[in-house]
């Protein structure tokens, strides 16, 4: 899917929220009806919360929570901190407060930085997405996100693309990755995280020095409490895969944001689901070996619950497809890989569900 090729698509979220500026609506953001706007981007990147979790508004927060007492409370109007409540863990992100408001689901937060507006979309009680909608070669370079851990706890780069927390035990708290930045002709940006002193991490997005970029640019960088869940984490950490689990964990966000862009609306058993997994274990083959690949992968579906049968044998069939393009010798590069199971989920290549069969 490729980007708003003009600003004007931004600035009418910006527009729809001040709309709103007493206080949060459930009403629709006024955004283009073509499919290439800023907002389809965000709507493919959407998911409905799943069964038992449901969103509240308490006073100027949205919340978030489960029946199991997971909860994540984020401010509406940038007036506060993301607060994860099971793992004691909050995440301020920089900007001003704005007259933000509440619209399918997410937070819309015009004029953060300048130029630039934020959109918050929390996926689960564990998952919160940030949206940053650079408008113009002014808007700045960096983010910043200030972490307040528990005592004993440390911040730690794996890799550009993901900044691990960890408690005094070495247990991870929060996962901190930025799957990815595009600009408006679907074009990638080069970004990167850092951690600053004990609890800053810094998003550098570096597209002010590409003479080419066009406008708006989408910067996605994610929050999340858990791997998957503690027992996933455990067995990295237990089985001494921490390094190749966390490239995992930034394989897979970027996996689910390309399937909702380039497959949305089929991300369940459909080809978005497909891909995903091809893509998935592409990228792990190529950053760690077929080995850790298919370790990590089948580990991920052991452990989902309440998985049917059917879906299992879906997901693992098409990691076991990617895990072969991975290792295609001379062109296993993360653009062959990603466009091959692109290529593949689009022309049916890959496994799906359809009327509760494999095809």
């Amino acid at each position: 899917m490729v980007l708003a090729t003009a600003t004007a698509t931004v600035f009418m979220l910006s527009s729809a929220v001040s709309a709103h500026a007493d206080g949060p609506s459930d009403g629709d953001v006024d955004a283009s009806s073509s499919v290439t706007s800023v907002e389809a981007v965000l709507d493919a990147n959407f998911d409905e919360l799943a069964s038992g979790q449901k969103a509240v508004q308490r006073g100027g927060d949205l919340v978030v929570s489960d029946t199991a007492g997971e909860a994540v409370s984020i401010p509406i109007k940038g007036e506060g901190d993301i607060v994860f409540a099971q793992a004691k863990v909050a995440v301020s992100l920089d900007g001003q407060a704005t007259k933000g408001g509440v619209s399918k689901g997410r937070i819309i937060q015009p004029k953060t930085h300048k130029s630039t507006d934020t959109v918050i979309i929390p996926q689960s009680p564990e998952s919160v997405e940030v949206f940053y909608v650079l408008n113009d070669k002014s808007a700045p370079s960096q983010f910043r996100a200030t972490l307040d851990l528990p005592a004993g706890a440390r911040l730690t780069k794996s890799n550009d693309q993901l900044v691990v927390a960890n408690d005094a035990a070495g247990n991870p708290l929060l996962f901190v990755s930025a799957p990815w930045a595009v600009d408006a002709t679907g074009k990638r940006v080069d970004l990167r995280l850092d951690v600053k002193g004990k609890d800053q991490v810094v998003l550098t997005v570096k597209h002010a020095q590409r003479a080419a970029v066009v406008y708006p640019v989408l910067v996605d960088p994610y929050f999340d409490t858990v791997w998957n869940n503690i027992a996933e984490a455990w067995w990295c950490a237990t089985n001494w895969l921490v390094p190749q689990c966390a490239r995992a964990k930034t394989s897979a966000d970027a996996a689910l944001s390309y399937a909702n862009q380039y497959f949305p609306g089929t991300v369940h058993n459909g080809k978005g689901d497909a891909f995903r997994h091809c893509y998935w274990s592409a990228r792990m083959t190529i950053e760690d070996g077929v080995g850790a690949a298919t370790k990590i992968a089948t580990r991920h579906e052991d452990t989902a619950t309440g998985q049917p049968a059917i879906e299992r044998d879906m997901d693992l069939r098409n990691n076991a497809l990617g895990r072969a393009v991975g290792v295609d010798k001379g062109r296993n590069t993360e653009s062959y890989v990603r466009t091959t199971c692109k290529n593949r989920a689009s022309a049916g290549y890959l496994w799906t569900i359809v009327n509760g069969r494999l095809v």
